[in-house]
């Protein structure tokens, strides 16, 4: 079992080695739980004697019952050090690659996981949600309480048994929602021509166009209208642009527009399309996530980023 080479933040679970809901993480004993934390790192806080973090939170742990299978090790991506990512990308703000991190000060941020998402490596999630905190960012984290795989906590999703994430994560942005209409009309999601932005695909984005949700309120001179921002996942809704805009429409915008046109804001769906795949997350139509476009991928320059920035300001001076 790889040692816990990460920060213990405050609100972290530590479980008693005899309590037994250890038993759920070892095989013999507390053998899974590293009451040592990482003790090369001067900057890790010991574990109190006799407690330790659960594999979870484990850089290196690749799934419970996933320990000894070399494929599923072979496809995970470690769980980044959570101390080490905050001091890497605090030095990339002060060589202004990105804006100062001190702007995460009481930013609201909504994470969910699936506990049938067999995706992201588990312990992910939680250590972005630790990333942010340890910023000062005012985080949210719904952590595997629903029965959702690899995909969006809406209510059109019959997994999500109930729960809606959209609203959730409206409600946790922007305060107190009012009631969503659930058949809203689609008459204002409107296209746009994306080549206004990237007018050589340089950044993947497709010449067929976005798609944008303006409430009819949010045309009005004296508006003051959000702009919320969702990025598709991969293949979303199917590989050609006339599934997935079908898909966005069947679904309502994966669940933000009925929220959206009740509360009066303003939703970009930019869409990807790469004309020449170099990959396999451009092939699946996948944001760049790996820094395909280059090592300043996701800086404030990195072309995807910047086209999305200059969309967004598009809209607040003139939705």
């Amino acid at each position: 079992m790889p040692r816990c080479y990460v920060t213990r933040f405050e609100r972290d679970s530590l479980l008693d080695c005899q309590h037994p809901t250890a038993s759920q993480y070892s095989t013999a004993g507390c053998t899974n739980l590293d009451p040592h934390q990482a003790p090369c790192d001067p900057e890790v806080r010991a574990c109190p004697e006799g407690r330790g973090l659960i594999p979870l939170k484990c850089q290196g742990n690749c799934g419970e019952g996933q320990e000894t299978n070399p494929t599923a090790q072979a496809a995970m991506v470690p769980n980044q050090n959570v101390s080490e990512t905050v001091t890497a990308i605090e030095g990339r703000a002060r060589r202004e690659f990105i804006d100062a991190t001190t702007n995460l000060r009481g930013k609201r941020v909504y994470l969910f996981r699936g506990r049938g998402d067999n995706c992201y490596v588990p312990g992910a999630v939680d250590h972005t949600e630790q990333f942010f905190s340890a910023l000062g960012a005012a985080t949210h984290f719904r952590n595997s309480q629903d029965p959702i795989a690899h995909d969006l906590p809406m209510l059109s999703n019959p997994e999500a048994e109930g729960y809606d994430g959209m609203g959730a994560a409206l409600g946790h942005f922007y305060g107190e929602l009012s009631a969503p209409n659930d058949a809203p009309s689609l008459e204002r999601l409107l296209i746009y021509d994306q080549t206004e932005f990237d007018p050589e695909g340089a950044a993947g984005f497709s010449r067929v166009g976005g798609r944008v949700y303006v409430p009819a309120a949010c045309e009005e001179a004296d508006a003051h209208c959000p702009v919320h921002v969702f990025l598709h996942g991969c293949n979303s809704g199917g590989q050609s642009m006339a599934s997935r805009y079908s898909y966005l429409e069947q679904h309502y915008g994966w669940g933000w527009i009925p929220h959206a046109e009740t509360n009066d804001i303003i939703v970009l769906f930019p869409h990807i399309e790469y004309a020449e795949p170099i990959g396999t997350p451009q092939s699946q139509h996948c944001w760049d996530q790996f820094g395909q476009m280059g090592d300043h991928y996701s800086d404030r320059d990195g072309p995807q980023i910047r086209v999305i920035h200059q969309m967004v300001q598009r809209l607040l001076a003139n939705p």
